[in-house]
């Protein structure tokens, strides 16, 4: 799935090597069954793997409320500030559907 979002290899492969990639690309196709547009679902892709780094660095597991708490202090590589509201709630909207998806 992730190689029908990005174009470029070195992007595939990191998202291909981040934590819980068959669950995040299983989250992807389900998704894209759903109608979701290709733009979409490379944020949905960018926002799970965020996610899916910070579960890993919780040991496997964590709460939404957790999840709210991580989010708030990671740093994106562009940038040295911690990412708005706006971008926390970009990345909790797919993230928590995810994460209710693995609990199953």
């Amino acid at each position: 799935m992730h190689d029908e979002l990005f174009e470029q290899p070195a992007v595939i492969a990191r998202y291909r090597a981040g934590p819980y990639a068959d669950s995040r690309e299983q989250f992807l196709r389900q998704a894209r069954a759903n109608g979701y547009s290709q733009a979409t679902l490379a944020r949905v892709a960018w926002a799970l793997l965020i996610v899916a780094e910070a579960v890993h660095r919780e040991g496997g597991q964590i709460t939404s409320r957790r999840l709210r708490s991580v989010l708030r202090r990671i740093r994106f590589r562009s940038t040295a500030r911690p990412p708005s509201a706006n971008t926390i709630k970009l990345l909790l909207q797919p993230g928590e559907a995810w994460l209710r998806g693995l609990v199953r």
